[in-house]
């Protein structure tokens, strides 16, 4: 009986590793493409974590403020220039 036994483990054994040879097309093609998943994922943290960098860069970069462009003051504005007319000058 024992032989009987030890047949018929023997056979589920040969039979398990049978079925575990032959690969299913399709597992294979999950496992390249999970593969290139992952690689495409890896590229992409690395392109934001250096984004990422040069976002923070800029902001702490201290950017000057822009200022005023002042208007040129016209010449008969300024005081100075009025201690300038003498009595009989002619107009420009």
């Amino acid at each position: 009986m024992q032989r009987a036994l030890t047949g018929v483990g023997l056979l589920f054994l040969i039979g398990g590793t049978a079925t575990a040879q032959t690969r299913d097309p399709r597992v294979d093609e999950l496992t390249k493409e999970t593969a290139q998943l992952k690689s495409r994922i890896a590229d992409q943290e690395g392109r934001i974590a250096e984004l990422e960098k040069a976002v923070k860069a800029l902001q702490t970069a201290a950017a000057p403020l822009p200022t005023r462009i002042p208007s040129e003051t016209p010449l008969w504005h300024r005081a100075s220039n009025w201690t300038l007319i003498k009595s009989g000058m002619s107009e420009p």
